[in-house]
């Protein structure tokens, strides 16, 4: 089992829903720090004081305000980190955006922010920081990447895109290479504010497909998906997909092909 206890963890999207239950969830587990990842400025520092408040313990978490798709700013929300901590271990590509129309914005956000982020972790901060041989990085993709969703197609393709780059960079050879364990979260439907699609994101009558789909469909809170994944990725294997839905947590299994034939 890969213990928790004393890593630090960087999670993009993390001032806010899955983001922040994860933060919170991985701190119960006996986690040394986490640095909150977010655009929203006034989400991140509400985090900070929710955690500090709820555990008490100084130096617990940092918000480091972050347009992930600025390569720029991306890694010096790692710097940063390094700074503050001395050390980096798991990497959660969180953050995502549900957008239909600004389509090169949902590919930036969801889908070429994961490929980068976790290149800059494996290649530049883990050999040097990770506090244990191994590290981790745990990519939010979605049933949607799993299944498509006629109604966001842009959408679907960016999380089939992270599953595919989960499962490629997860895979045997790139691990022995990389020493990082790579797996992808896939959830059904969660309560979060991406749920409030609107017109600018979504056009009709996709939209009301979409709020139709939300009023009806069983789904969980990012407290409830925390739980179940947070225990899984301690000994989930690299380059494993999981569903996450109100039954619980299980790994995918996927068709195998022989590529030389």
């Amino acid at each position: 089992m890969w213990e928790l206890k004393n890593k630090v963890a960087l999670i993009t999207g993390g001032a806010s829903g899955i983001g922040l239950a994860y933060a919170k969830e991985l701190l119960r587990n006996d986690l040394k720090g986490v640095a909150l990842i977010d655009i929203n400025n006034e989400n991140g520092n509400k985090a900070v004081n929710e955690i500090l408040e709820e555990f008490k313990r100084k130096n617990c978490v940092i918000f480091i305000k972050t347009d992930i798709t600025d390569e720029k700013q991306l890694e010096n929300a790692f710097e940063t980190t390094i700074k503050t901590f001395h050390q980096l271990d798991i990497l959660i590509n969180n953050a995502g955006i549900f957008h239909e129309v600004e389509v090169e914005k949902c590919i930036d956000v969801n889908l070429v922010a994961v490929i980068k982020g976790s290149m800059l972790a494996i290649e530049k901060y883990f050999p040097k920081y990770k506090s244990a041989p191994e590290g981790l990085i745990v990519n939010t993709a979605s049933i949607a990447g799993l299944q498509p969703v006629e109604r966001t197609p842009t959408y679907t393709a960016t999380k089939y895109g992270v599953v595919g780059f989960t499962r490629a960079m997860g895979g045997d050879v790139r691990y022995q290479v990389g020493k990082t364990r790579m797996i992808a979260i896939c959830p059904s439907l969660v309560y979060t504010p991406m749920c409030n699609a609107t017109e600018d994101c979504v056009p009709e009558p996709f939209l009301s497909m979409i709020v139709d789909c939300v009023k009806n469909k069983p789904g969980q809170t990012p407290e409830e998906l925390a739980k179940k994944v947070i225990p899984v990725i301690s000994n989930a294997p690299t380059g494993s997909v999981w569903i996450v839905t109100t039954a619980g947590c299980n790994e995918v299994e996927f068709p195998s092909f022989n590529l030389n034939k």
